[in-house]
């Protein structure tokens, strides 16, 4: 039988979610627990894949299971996860569904603090002494919206069979502790919401006009390496799905 699992994870000691030879992925850690605790081996397919040092309020992935546990599978995951990582639901869905494919919108928020603090460097981008011109970053998100090609905004394009992405909402807003941007699309390219906000911050402190950043968003004229910002900021809120799920409650 096919199940899917909601987790949340602080992603600061791992290499992302993927498995990987060389170095621990959050898929590596889960895989382990359920293969433990159903003795039998368990695979399983995530609905994508964060960097290292990202995180995840509401992360989606599935698997097969020989028959439904007769205990609290929720509870007993959480037993034995490290503290770093927590099973938050699970339900049976039909053969159908893939926690990638299947997605409809998924959401991030990448998280800066302004002035220094101890408490939020794992969790939170530190700029020091920041001081975004919110109007010009709204301007530029208005514009951005409309764009569908994200070519120049992605590390690795070469790697996607295609680069188009259809973003819903891009939201800058402060807060007491610094600023926030809210971003769901329909998909996401390699390291895409980083590469935006490092070129929405350049822009945001004045250093690039709104028709620079255009032009790199079109024409990828950079006048430097492609550059992101800080993988610690940066999490995956929410992945949604056809409510037949039953996994956007």
């Amino acid at each position: 039988m096919k199940v899917a699992f909601q987790i949340a994870y602080n992603g600061s000691n791992y290499a992302g979610w993927q498995r990987q030879s060389l170095s621990l992925g959050i898929q590596e850690v889960v895989e382990s627990c359920l293969s433990k605790i159903l003795k039998e081996d368990i695979r399983i397919v995530g609905c994508g894949r964060t960097d290292a040092g990202v995180h995840a309020e509401n992360y989606t992935f599935h698997t097969h299971l020989a028959q439904w546990p007769e205990f609290d599978l929720v509870k007993r995951l959480n037993r034995i996860l490290p503290a770093d990582v927590s099973a938050k639901k699970v339900v049976s869905v039909d053969d159908n569904f893939n926690a990638r494919f299947s997605a409809q919108k998924r959401t991030y928020q990448y998280r800066i603090h302004s002035q220094k603090d101890p408490f939020k460097e794992k969790t939170s981008s530190y700029y020091d002494s920041l001081n975004l011109n919110l109007e010009s970053l709204a301007e530029a998100a208005s514009w951005l919206i409309k764009h569908s090609d994200f070519r120049h905004l992605c590390r690795t394009p070469d790697r996607h069979k295609s680069t188009l992405c259809k973003i819903f909402q891009l939201e800058w807003a402060m807060t007491q502790s610094g600023y926030v941007l809210n971003i769901s699309a329909n998909r996401f390219l390699k390291s895409m919401v980083r590469v935006i906000v490092h070129d929405m911050i350049l822009l945001g402190t004045n250093q690039w006009n709104l028709e620079q950043f255009k032009n790199v968003v079109i024409n990828g004229d950079r006048k430097f390496q492609i550059a992101l910002a800080p993988p610690n900021g940066l999490y995956l809120m929410d992945v949604t799905y056809p409510s037949e799920y039953g996994l956007n409650d």
